[in-house]
């Protein structure tokens, strides 16, 4: 998909308000629009990598040959991140529409897919639909993962988790002005991979709304029991957590603490590379 700048909303101003943001959006043409990028060329079995909660997947491509063997990857990106479409706001929904795109690439198993933070209830709910289809799945990959159904976070409708996104970006960024501090925020943002560096400014606040839809999911998954090998990697800070804890609904479940902050950073470890090793080999019996 080639990436597009969506039109500024008001009077040559960036409207910041999630009514006007949301009056923007595109009724839903996913017959036509993806939402799957390749991110590493390569032969065999795929893996297919979930975006995290900003939407954004691309930046994998800046490691990927460090995991993927020689393997094809293939990420998703959030509905709606370079058009405007109207984003869909239930887990199966997201994990249905991304699955049709699967296996236009893919038709049959084993399939290997994998999560980047909140992308890993999306990922799992795939394998789950998978599973239920009688595919083949496995192992799948969880990446800084947490799980919504657990979170102490109250059901707050789509616009109030907008405003708690903004005021959260305000507090991290120490700004009481994202608009007039936009140019810096978007710089830090790009440092921290949640957004693209192609991604233009008119898009920033539309992309928080985005944000905001993918958690609104987010918290009102309800995972169902999966009997699939899942290898869950997590950052040292977020080992205690119990939201990072997957073996209730997947008693096959293995839980690796990596020295590491980000994502990013997991994805090149020792353990997560030797891990994938295993999975593409897996996948070829």
């Amino acid at each position: 998909m080639t990436p597009t700048t969506a039109p500024v909303v008001g009077s040559g101003s960036v409207a910041t308000d999630f009514a006007s943001l949301w009056k923007t959006r595109i009724g839903s043409q996913a017959a036509v629009l993806q939402q799957m990028v390749e991110l590493a060329p390569g032969t065999g079995t795929p893996l297919f990598l979930i975006h995290w909660t900003s939407g954004n997947v691309r930046f994998v491509r800046d490691f990927a040959t460090a995991f993927n063997h020689g393997h094809p990857v293939y990420g998703f990106e959030a509905t709606g991140l370079w058009n405007r479409e109207e984003p869909l706001l239930a887990v199966p929904d997201v994990a249905a529409c991304y699955l049709r795109q699967i296996r236009s690439v893919q038709p049959s198993g084993p399939y290997l897919l994998g999560g980047l933070c909140g992308g890993s209830q999306i990922a799992y709910e795939m394998a789950t639909q998978l599973r239920e289809a009688g595919e083949v799945v496995g192992p799948l990959t969880l990446v800084n993962a947490a799980r919504g159904e657990l979170a102490t976070e109250p059901h707050l409708g789509l616009e109030d988790v907008y405003e708690l996104r903004l005021a959260s970006l305000r507090r991290q960024f120490g700004t009481h002005d994202l608009v007039g501090d936009l140019s810096l925020v978007m710089g830090r943002m790009r440092e921290l991979r949640w957004i693209d560096d192609e991604a233009p400014a008119a898009d920033f606040f539309w992309r928080q709304v985005l944000w905001a839809a993918s958690m609104y999911a987010f918290l009102r998954c309800r995972l169902k029991p999966l009997d699939v090998p899942v290898n869950v990697f997590v950052a040292e800070e977020s080992a205690a957590d119990p939201e990072v804890s997957w073996h209730d609904v997947a008693p096959l479940s293995r839980i690796s603490v990596v020295k590491a902050v980000t994502s990013g950073q997991i994805m090149q470890s020792r353990g997560f590379i030797e891990s994938m090793r295993h999975a593409f080999a897996q996948s070829a019996k």
